[in-house]
């Protein structure tokens, strides 16, 4: 990913406009701009104790450093890495990445509306408080391998348990079924689980077939700043069928868009005889660490899994990315809301910081950074803006206006027709 297209770099910021733009945010709120001396290079402005300090982050063959011998390749490693360990200083002044300063959509200055925002927001953020409930279970000897990180096993008033055990011990999953007030909370709407391991992709389509889910959503790539986040889970191109544990899973279809993959999968039970349809919705533009590039994109994948959500049957479905925590309770948040809005037809802004504190009762950590809370709100922001029946964005329509071409004796996808036929039929007739 090019350092322009990153949310908190601002391609036309200058020194001084960095400076008045920090100016009343806390301690380690930062941003990246252009360097004015060597347009090679970027400089990080942070607001520490003294003000605004300006460190120059250069860039060679190999990625961006800020001492020789500590390299990443791209500038969103180099922030995730110093959002968890310190920034040292040339004063020897230590210092944290805590909350990063967005630019607006179009790459401008914020105004000072934004900015009031962003204070509010983060504010909002760190009031949220964190619970800590027991957590035994996922502690146990014999489950404590099943868990991909510490800070994400399930609290045990909230966790899945998974029947039909082959072996002893096999009832574990690090899964949290979730409740929001879409619904009135009635019964779990999500399941938030963490990334397979390669331990555990049983145990996940075990989970699967168990709650009779309909929909996976996965918002992390397999490898990410060189770092496992999930193990594959589901068959290629190349091998359709893979058979885990007395499930097989069979690929039917695969669709890919700039910034989502969609794939439907067969699965049959051996000992059951019975078969089941699932639909596989993977956001590839999410890094670890950091937000979506565009609100745009991500109502687009949105709104394809709103539609095929409304095809199917009501069962839960369940989130991923890597630990089921982060992009996981932000997509969850994200996805209530929006449903809200939809039924109830109210502005749901307001109700943002109560829902991510009712999910963090029920799964620890969910909606990790200040980051990822505001771009909860972006999204929900730019949904109430956007004409709802407005045309699509241009990269979608060209991508299938071959489905208009009868006389061109190719196959087209059935998911990629049923995207042009949604899209081109009036919203009076859809009804």
């Amino acid at each position: 990913m090019a350092a322009e297209s990153e949310p908190w770099f601002h391609p036309n910021l200058s020194g001084f406009e960095a400076e008045e733009l920090l100016k009343g945010t806390v301690n380690g709120s930062f941003l990246f701009r252009p360097s004015q001396s060597s347009p090679r290079d970027c400089t990080l402005s942070i607001k520490t104790e003294g003000g605004v300090t300006h460190v120059r982050i250069k860039k060679n063959e190999t990625g961006y450093h800020l001492f020789p011998d500590e390299v990443f390749p791209n500038l969103n490693s180099f922030v995730h890495h110093y959002m968890e360990a310190p920034l040292r200083l040339k004063d020897e002044t230590l210092v944290h990445l805590l909350s990063p300063v967005l630019h607006n959509n179009e790459g401008h200055l914020p105004r000072e509306g934004e900015v009031k925002d962003h204070l509010n927001l983060e504010q909002d953020f760190e009031e949220l408080p964190s619970y800590l409930y027991s957590q035994d279970k996922g502690n146990k000897i014999q489950n404590i391998h099943k868990n991909r990180y510490n800070a994400s096993i399930p609290f045990d008033d909230n966790v899945i348990s998974l029947k039909e055990p082959s072996v002893y011990g096999s009832t574990y999953i690090n899964a949290s079924p979730i409740k929001t007030a879409s619904t009135g909370g009635l019964q779990a709407q999500y399941i938030a689980t963490q990334g397979p391991l390669d331990t555990t992709i049983s145990d996940f389509w075990r989970l699967v077939w168990q709650e009779q889910s309909t929909i996976i959503i996965m918002l992390t790539e397999l490898v990410e700043l060189g770092e496992s986040m999930c193990t594959r889970y589901w068959p290629t191109v190349e091998i359709p069928e893979v058979l885990h544990g007395k499930i097989l899973i069979s690929s039917l279809e695969e669709t890919t868009l700039d910034y989502y993959t969609m794939r439907h999968f067969l699965l049959s039970h051996e000992e059951k005889g019975e078969e089941r349809n699932v639909f596989h919705f993977h956001f590839r533009d999410w890094p670890v660490g950091s937000v979506p590039r565009s609100t745009g994109a991500f109502l687009d994948y949105w709104k394809e899994i709103n539609a095929k959500t409304k095809e199917t049957s009501s069962r839960p479905m369940i989130v991923h990315c890597n630990d089921g925590i982060g992009r996981t309770g932000a997509f969850i948040a994200i996805d209530s809301l929006l449903r809200q809005k939809e039924v109830k037809g109210n502005n749901v802004l307001g109700e943002m910081k109560v829902l991510v504190e009712s999910l963090r009762k029920q799964r620890p950590g969910m909606v990790q950074t200040a980051l990822q809370y505001r771009y909860i709100y972006q999204v929900l922001e730019k949904y109430e803006k956007n004409d709802r029946n407005g045309r699509p964005p241009m990269k979608i329509v060209e991508s299938l206006r071959k489905v208009e071409d009868s006389e061109s004796g190719k196959k087209v996808s059935p998911l990629l027709r049923n995207i042009y036929r949604r899209m081109s039929t009036p919203e009076k007739l859809k009804k």
